[in-house]
């Protein structure tokens, strides 16, 4: 308190006496020279202003431009028009890897992103691995599209996901689908593409300017809100390392400017910095300025020479002072701000709790005090972040990002130590029907039943859900979608993998309540085992997926070990698809046979069926069974079946205008495809093009198909037959249905499948096949027989009054330049 009092006398009979004539001596001397400074400043902040507003614009400009040139980018519009199925197994990774494309030609779209019009953010390009959010639909990029009802727009604003300054542009994808959309439809919102610019060229141009300028410059909207400020932490004893810089954004914002130069604040708010700094705003455009801070001091630059005899004066006069005060500052600001400061950097450096050794009364006591209560909130904090990083949010589960860490960890453990461990991929069956029938939530519900049976069929000495420890016997994750894996670490033989297989399956077997509806799920589960199956994570995982969908070719609800004739398998599928996928876009290599039907007694030719044939560019053919597989299973059955009915039509149309005939060729298509509502335009279409009547152009469907079918089926059926389009079921009692199920489809013939005409003399097939025929004749079909070889077999039919007979024995299926002259041979 003694200190406390000298120390205020002395400077109370220290300023009047020194200070006080010194600094009047100084400002009236100094007037002027505040002046021209001042006047120096103020160009040099407008010339830094209009450099800002040149990157601005520049920025903005290259922003929109590009995000339009994304925009019509063919696969972004093929994408945006795709179904779902064709987007995620096809153009997915093609349009990844497009979005690569574009950032290796434009790094500084740190994220570009394909978004649903539901807001799922369905396609994402990014340099950084953390996504907060899948579903943007609230994007204020995207909301702010529809508020100014443009397609195009950029917006200043900070990505959550790494709290960095960015600016969104984003373009809404407006396009009419031409396969489907009747002509003059408007287009319609398919999606939006959304980039994201990080501002580091800006941030480096105002850091820079801060540099040169000892000046504090913020860029802000038209509310004074900052979006962007120099940091100036890199400048030596810059005035700004102690500016409350959140005060002073706080201040601007709320004072009201007047005037367009200089712009004056309310002292209530500014009275603690205003002696030191001014502040200078400059319009950038409409919406945007620049906020240039500088401390006063500046003024008087020009006039240095005067400034440090000044200076030198008030030095001198105030060394006493200094001297007294020294020990003071030391002992009770000094010391205890090294302490801060020391725990500041250990703060930073770890994650262990710091202790502060201030425990005095006054503002440092509670200063410590304050910073060991933010080290414990930003240890909890980062404990929440790593768990959140690395935990699915659905289902508590380890992620895809902790499963790799695992996983990494497990297989350097186990090359060292020369142990087996085991990767069992879980995929849930037709998941996808109940999110389209039940609706997410239920869809998510069951997932979340699903990972806590798995985590309770793979018992504790199973697995541990934590990171890698040595002594741990296993892993359980979620990848993502339907997808969870279990690791079984230290595996001895196969059947201990095949107990775990076999209790997660019968655990997923059993019903749940969905609501009021009771759902029976099923699980397909594929094994690979390391080393055997593989020595890198994806190889692991890869070859466990390929095992996963064998055991679905199997029946589902089974799980399969990896095999080396799987991958053997799997690259023939591979290659067989790019070269089917060819041959579809160059229309080579692939070629209709067509096999005659014939009217019996007199035998003559009533129709075709057109069938595919396709030889590869190495001239061999391909089993027309294997070509119909790989289409379906890689999503190529409708552009082959479009192709198909195209050349049909032509290769008919060319008949007829010939005048060779004038009769029906049948096209078998997939349930898949008679599914679609375009189905009849597609057929009507490629009639329509080669001149060609409805009633030569007869659709062919499975039994199964119609068996299986929804109501889509039937209204696309009966659809065909009002525009004279005949419809056949094909493979005729092999689906399981009664004869009398007939009269609930609209068809108009029955094909008899050849499995019974092949056995018309054993058993009860020749009553089977009699019973079919005098079925169909009673419902109005007319009836054909597939498979006949035999005379015995002709003869049964025709006694037994089928319509048409399909087979060998007649003929084969012939290319279309051989079927002249098996007619000429037939009529003769």
């Amino acid at each position: 308190m003694i200190k406390k009092q000298l120390r205020t006398k002395l400077l109370a009979l220290t300023l009047p006496m020194v200070i006080v004539p010194i600094m009047l001596f100084g400002w009236i001397s100094s007037q002027q020279i505040v002046s021209i400074a001042h006047d120096n400043i103020e160009k040099n902040i407008s010339s830094y202003a209009n450099q800002t507003q040149g990157l601005l614009e520049k920025a903005v400009s290259v922003g929109l431009s590009n995000v339009e040139l994304f925009a019509q980018h063919d696969l972004v519009n093929q994408y945006a028009l795709a179904s779902e199925n064709e987007r995620y197994n096809l153009l997915h990774p093609i349009l990844l890897n497009v979005f690569h494309a574009f950032n290796n030609a434009y790094p500084e779209y740190t994220e570009i992103r394909f978004i649903l019009p539901d807001g799922y953010e369905d396609v994402r390009y990014s340099n950084d691995e953390h996504n907060i959010s899948e579903e943007e639909l609230n994007h204020p990029a995207i909301e702010q599209l529809h508020r100014l009802q443009v397609s195009s727009t950029f917006l200043f604003s900070v990505n959550p996901d790494n709290q960095k300054p960015v600016i969104y542009f984003a373009r809404s994808i407006t396009l009419n689908n031409f396969a489907s959309d009747n002509y003059g439809t408007k287009p319609i919102l398919r999606g939006y593409l959304l980039l994201t610019t990080s501002l580091d060229e800006l941030q480096q141009h105002l850091n820079q300017m801060a540099e040169d300028s000892h000046m504090l410059f913020m860029l802000v909207d038209q509310q004074q809100n900052p979006l962007l400020m120099s940091q100036v932490t890199k400048i030596t004893n810059s005035p700004f390392n102690t500016l409350p810089i959140a005060q002073l954004a706080q201040a601007i914002k709320e004072s009201n400017p007047q005037g367009n130069g200089a712009k004056k604040y309310d002292h209530h708010q500014l009275d603690f910095m205003l002696d030191i700094y001014d502040v200078q705003t400059y319009p950038l455009n409409d919406n945007y300025s620049l906020n240039a801070v500088y401390q006063q001091s500046l003024y008087l630059q020009d006039g240095a020479n005067v400034q440090k005899i000044l200076l030198i004066l008030i030095v001198l006069s105030i060394i006493i002072l200094t001297v007294l005060l020294v020990f003071g500052l030391k002992r009770f600001v000094l010391s205890p701000l090294d302490i801060l400061n020391n725990a500041t950097q250990e703060i930073g450096d770890n994650n262990q709790e710091v202790c502060i050794p201030v425990r005095t009364q006054d503002e440092l006591g509670h200063l410590a005090r304050a910073f060991e209560s933010m080290n414990k909130k930003l240890l909890q904090a980062t404990k929440e972040l790593q768990t959140q990083a690395y935990t699915d949010i659905l289902t508590g589960l380890p992620n895809r990002l902790m499963f790799n860490d695992y996983l990494g960890r497990l297989l350097a453990y186990s090359k060292r130590n020369n142990v087996q461990f085991a990767l069992l991929f879980i995929d849930l069956d037709d998941f996808k029907v109940v999110n389209d029938n039940l609706g997410h939530n239920m869809g998510d519900m069951l997932l979340k039943n699903f990972a806590r049976r798995i985590s309770d069929s793979v018992r504790l000495e199973d697995f541990v859900t934590s990171p890698f420890k040595e002594d741990s016997k296993g892993f359980i994750a979620r990848l993502g979608g339907d997808e969870f894996i279990v690791v079984l670490n230290d595996i001895k033989q196969s059947n201990d993998i095949s107990i775990v297989a076999q209790r997660i399956i019968k655990t997923l077997s059993e019903p749940i309540m969905l609501n009021e509806y009771e759902h029976f799920g099923s699980t397909s589960l594929g094994v690979s085992v390391y080393p055997y199956d593989g020595l890198t994570i994806e190889s692991l995982i890869q070859n466990a997926d390929i095992a996963m969908y064998h055991a679905k070719k199997m029946g589902k609800n089974t799980y399969h070990f990896y095999s080396h004739n799987m991958r053997e398998e799997q690259d023939e599928i591979n290659q067989l698809e790019a070269a089917l996928r060819k041959s579809i876009q160059t229309k080579t290599g692939l070629e209709m046979h067509y096999q005659p039907k014939i009217t019996p007694n007199p035998n003559r030719v009533s129709g075709f069926e057109a069938l595919i044939r396709w030889k590869l560019d190495d001239g061999e053919m391909v089993n027309p069974e294997k070509l119909i597989r790989v289409a379906e299973q890689r999503n190529l059955i409708i552009p082959l079946t479009e192709w198909i009915v195209n050349e049909v039509c032509r290769q008919n149309a060319y008949w007829q205008k010939n005048n060779l005939f004038k009769i029906p060729i049948a096209v078998n298509f997939s349930g898949t495809h008679i599914m679609r509502e375009d189905i009849s335009e597609m057929i009507m279409s490629a009639l329509s093009t080669h001149d060609l009547a409805a009633e030569y152009f007869e659709v062919e469907i499975t039994e199964s198909s119609i068996v299986d079918g929804s109501k889509g089926i039937i209204e696309n059926l009966q659809r065909l037959q009002a525009l004279g389009i005949t419809v056949a079921v094909d493979d005729f009692g092999t689906g399981f249905s009664s004869l009398s199920y007939l009269s609930n489809f609209p068809i108009n013939t029955v094909k008899i499948d050849r499995t019974f005409v092949n056995k018309i003399n054993q058993g009860n097939h020749s009553a089977i096949v009699t019973a079919i025929i005098q079925m169909s004749h009673a419902l109005g079909h007319t009836v054909v027989a597939e498979g006949v070889e035999t005379q015995e077999q002709l003869d049964f039919l025709t006694q037994g009054k089928c319509n048409y007979i399909q087979g060998f024995f007649f003929s084969k299926a012939l290319p279309a330049k051989e079927v002249p002259n098996y007619l000429e041979q037939l009529n003769k």
